[in-house]
């Protein structure tokens, strides 16, 4: 057993099946031995032990499996534990099939039984939905059929004996190429919700900003968060509904709209600062800085004070450093990197818009403190590894409008939806939501 091959089979945040040993020789001796000592020997006890030994052999190999099963980790409860079993033997009589279309029976009984890869298998029910990852051994025999893309219709075709609407999605391979990864997800759920009305945005609201049915966060967790996307990708949209949702929730807010989008048609009010002029925005920013070291400083005074909540929205964040001279682009990053690094402390939340996520635009040590990353729409590896650089799983979004990847406080990425919107948020928020005490 080669040193890549020794840690995939001995890694232990997915369970683990341990090696099944080609037995099939020593058992087939084993057995032709107790037949003949059973038919030489007329003793009934004897015969009688015999025989009950000759039936164990052949169920060495259940014997075996029961065993391996048994040493399955990982397991949150016995619900999960049964059902990562089932996964498994679904899995398991799909490989064995696969390889026996291409194995003659006398290549199979010369050579013996097919030596099945490991099979670690993660998923649970929760949230009545399944969630989890199937990771495969890659060994000679079963390479290529894992490598084929036709071999993630027939795993769906297992997974459905399963549950309904339990599927794979495409392959990729493991960092040191000795696995295949295949991610599941459940097909059988829709997790976009929907805002229709004030009144349903207020339902979804509570504390928290729920995203969808599987994703949302707290800005005092998270504490600051980038949305990138395309053009169409929903970006505008998904910040317009977190600055609904934030004023829902009594925050003061500070937007910075440089291509006087939809956001500077929001009002300004005692709530809702707004600025679209390249002067304005440097201005607001500087007040808002101004601001955020006066609350530090009574902070400092009063530690037992209750903190109000702040979000500052920068959207088009590359227009705006585009706008402005070098060195108001020098210090536009100076203040977001104060926003960002004593803003955690004193719930002053940053909250950054732009089509492209590179260094160039977002300094690193600003992103490092991103709690929220989100990317909508078909990205850019380039992009992909800025927003998620220790992100070892692809996930690839479709192109369906408002549909992305995330990851909240370092979680590995992850597919989701966006709300879908039938209500024009910027008038809801100036009609209804600066009412709003």
């Amino acid at each position: 057993m080669n040193t890549k091959t020794n840690q995939f089979r001995h890694r232990k945040k997915i369970i683990i099946e341990p090696e099944i040993v080609n037995h099939v020789n020593y058992k087939l001796l084993i057995e032709m031995g107790l037949i003949l000592w059973t038919v030489l020997f007329s003793s009934g006890l004897l015969r009688f032990m015999g025989i009950a030994l000759i039936l164990v052999t052949f169920q060495f190999n259940y014997i075996l499996n029961w065993i391996e099963e048994l040493q399955l980790k990982n397991c949150h409860s016995v619900k999960d534990l049964a059902l990562r079993m089932i996964v498994c033997y679904q899995i398991k009589n799909l490989l064995v099939e696969e390889a026996e279309k291409e194995r003659a029976l006398w290549n199979l009984a010369v050579n013996g039984r097919i030596l099945i890869p490991f099979v670690n298998v993660y998923i649970a029910y929760e949230n009545h939905r399944f969630k989890g990852k199937v990771e495969i051994e890659l060994t000679h025999t079963f390479t290529q059929m894992l490598s084929d893309d036709l071999f993630v219709n027939q795993l769906n075709s297992a997974l459905q004996n399963v549950a309904e609407g339990l599927r794979a999605k495409s392959h990729e391979f493991n960092k040191t190429g000795n696995s295949v990864i295949f991610e599941l997800e459940d097909t059988t759920i829709d997790d976009q919700i929907e805002i229709s009305s004030v009144n349903n945005l207020i339902n979804v609201g509570g504390g928290g900003v729920v995203l969808d049915a599987s994703h949302e966060f707290d800005w005092n967790k998270i504490h600051h968060g980038i949305v990138s996307g395309v053009t169409g990708a929903g970006k505008s949209t998904l910040i317009e509904y977190m600055v609904a949702n934030a004023m829902l929730n009594d925050y003061e807010i500070v937007i910075i709209d440089p291509k006087q989008s939809d956001l500077s048609l929001i009002k300004n009010s005692q709530k809702v600062k707004v600025a679209w002029e390249c002067e304005d925005i440097m201005q607001l920013l500087e007040d808002t800085l101004a601001e955020m070291k006066e609350v530090q400083r009574s902070y400092h005074q009063n530690p037992e004070g209750k903190l109000k909540q702040h979000l500052i929205v920068i959207d088009e964040l590359a227009a705006l450093k585009a706008m402005v001279n070098k060195e108001q682009q020098k210090r536009l990053d100076e203040i977001m990197k104060q926003i960002a690094l004593l803003g955690r402390q004193l719930k002053f939340h940053l909250l950054l818009g732009m089509q492209q996520a590179n260094a160039n635009n977002v300094p690193t040590e600003i992103r490092e403190q991103m709690g929220l990353r989100v990317l909508l729409g078909n990205s850019t590896e380039a992009a992909r590894k800025f927003l998620f650089p220790d992100d070892d799983i692809q996930v690839e979004s479709e192109n369906k409008l408002g549909q992305g990847i995330l990851s909240i406080n370092g979680s590995v990425a992850e597919k989701f939806q966006a709300p879908l919107i039938k209500v024009n948020l910027i008038e809801l928020i100036n009609e209804k939501l600066l009412k709003v005490k």
